[in-house]
């Protein structure tokens, strides 16, 4: 007879409003305080690509102790990239 109802817990309201789950899109244009054009500013240097005179390497703090032994999450990560590589037809 639970199917019929009358559980010990009390029934609530499902029913969603259509209105609460698509956001309003033009709230972020009033917070903004845009106007809305969509036009891009910008200001002062653009970044752009590093030179290599702006490298700096990084000094060993010492041997490396790593195993010559791959995990099996080393070797999952390498499987799974080569299954997605072949699935999208890659030599």
């Amino acid at each position: 007879m639970a199917d019929l109802g009358g559980g010990s817990h009390p029934e609530e309201d499902l029913e969603v409003d259509e209105d609460d789950l698509m956001p309003d899109l033009n709230a972020d244009e009033e917070v903004a305080g845009g106007s809305g054009s969509g036009d891009i500013i910008t200001s002062g240097r653009v970044p752009t690509q590093p030179k290599d005179d702006d490298f700096v390497a990084r000094e060993a703090e010492g041997p490396r102790r790593t195993s010559p032994y791959m995990t099996k999450y080393e070797r999952a990560r390498i499987i799974g990239t080569r299954a997605l590589q072949i699935s999208m037809n890659a030599p």
